[in-house]
Order: C-alpha cells, then sequence, then structure tokens
C-alpha cells in the first residue's frame, strides 16, 4: 500500500521559505612538527538549502539539553544533507558564523524524523 505523504521540502521551496547556509569542513594540518601545532584549513563551502529559525529562551531551557547561546538557530534540512553539517568545522548563516551543537555525552544535537532532520547550531565566538 502507498502512503500519501506530503514532501515538505517542495512545499517550503515553493512558498519561497528556504534558505541556504553554508558548511564549510577543514583540514587539520600540523604546523610545527617539533611543537605539534595544528592549524585548520578551511575548503570550499558546500551550500545546503533549509528552513531556519530562530531558537527562542523558552525552547532552550525546556526542550534542549546544556547550554545552549540565545543567537542560536534551528535549522530543518533533508535527511541527505545531515552528513555535510555534522562533517562541517563552521557554518555560515547571514554573515554570521555557527557550529553544530555537540555534548560528549549525548553526542550531536540533531533530531531525526523520518523525511528531514532539525539541527541546532550554536554562535562561534569570534
Amino acid at each position: 500500500m502507498r502512503e500519501n505523504r506530503v514532501d515538505i521540502f517542495d512545499l517550503l521551496r515553493q512558498e519561497g521559505k528556504l534558505e541556504t547556509i553554508f558548511a564549510y569542513p577543514a583540514i587539520t594540518a600540523e604546523t610545527d612538527p617539533t611543537e605539534h601545532t595544528t592549524s585548520k584549513n578551511f575548503l570550499s563551502p558546500f551550500s545546503v538549502k533549509a528552513f531556519i529559525r530562530q531558537v527562542s529562551a523558552e525552547s532552550v531551557y525546556w526542550k534542549y539539553y546544556g547550554q545552549i547561546p540565545l543567537k542560536s538557530i534551528e535549522v530543518i534540512v533533508e535527511k541527505k544533507d545531515v552528513s555535510l553539517i555534522k562533517s562541517a568545522e563552521k557554518i555560515k548563516y547571514n554573515d554570521e558564523e555557527y557550529k553544530v551543537t555537540k555534548d560528549d555525552v549525548k553526542g550531536f544535537a540533531i533530531l531525526e524524523r523520518p523525511d528531514y532532520a532539525i539541527i541546532i547550531l550554536t554562535i562561534k565566538n569570534v
């Protein structure tokens, strides 16, 4: 039996609600072999279409674990883009730099649904 499911991303695309974020992967290179210091070299970014919402203070308090800054955003992406965002060292949106929220115990702050994923991005301290 075939399910009649609505593709949420087709609806968001038709309504013009999807925005572009840029996921920058990085390569760590050793700069001084005697001191074992490293630096990150950012590669060309991948563009990802996503629905973006600001995370409210109430939402941070009631829904999410850990210390999530107030300028965090909630990004809803297709499941195929989750690995790109996980591997990104920085994510750029509206001239702000973000990173994927990660807790040592619970892992990434990603809520996966059957056809999309919700990812919490925290602003990077510059």
